[in-house]
C-alpha cells in the first residue's frame, strides 16, 4: 500500500509535503505555521496511520467546548476508537497526549477538513500517479493557507 492507494498515506504526505513548503516558502515548519508543538503533528501522523476513521472520530471530540472535551474524552477512551488512539500515542503519555492535542486542536482539525474536501477525489484516482501527485500538491497548498490565510 501506498500513498497512491491507501488514503491515510495519502494524508501523511500532505502533511509531510506542506511542512516542506512551509520550511522552504516561509522559513518555519507547519507546526510553527500553526502555532502548536512538534509533538500535535507527530501525534496527527500516529493517529492517521492507525486509520482515517479513527483520526475522524479523535476530531469529532476536539472541536467540542472544554466541558464537553472532559466528559466526551472519559466516554472516547473505551470506544473502539478511542482504544486505537491511546495505543498509538502510548509512548506519548495515552490520555495525556489527546489533551495536548486538545490544546494544539487547530492543526487536527485543519487536516481532518482539508482530508474530508479531497478524500472523494482520491478516491475517484486510486492508482494514477501523476494525478494524486498533483492532488497532493493542491492538499498540501490548501492545508497550507488554512494556516496562514495565503
Amino acid at each position: 500500500m501506498s500513498k497512491y492507494d491507501k488514503f491515510e498515506d495519502f494524508m501523511q504526505s500532505v502533511i509531510n509535503e506542506a511542512d516542506s513548503k512551509c520550511r522552504s516558502r516561509f522559513g518555519q515548519s507547519l507546526a510553527d505555521a500553526y502555532r502548536v508543538n512538534m509533538e500535535t503533528v507527530t501525534a496527527v501522523l500516529k493517529i492517521i496511520d492507525s486509520g482515517w476513521w479513527v483520526f475522524a472520530a479523535l476530531v469529532a471530540i476536539l472541536v467540542l467546548g472544554p466541558l464537553g472535551f472532559g466528559a466526551a474524552l472519559a466516554a472516547f477512551v473505551s470506544t473502539p476508537a478511542g482504544i486505537i488512539v491511546v495505543g498509538a500515542l502510548a509512548v506519548g503519555g495515552g490520555v495525556a497526549a489527546i489533551r495536548t492535542i486538545y490544546k494544539n486542536r487547530v492543526l487536527p482539525i485543519a487536516v481532518k477538513e482539508t482530508g474530508e474536501m479531497y478524500k472523494s477525489d482520491f478516491e475517484s484516482h486510486i492508482n494514477q500517479y501523476s494525478y494524486i501527485d498533483s492532488l497532493i500538491d493542491r492538499a498540501s497548498d490548501t492545508l497550507i493557507s488554512r494556516s496562514t490565510g495565503r
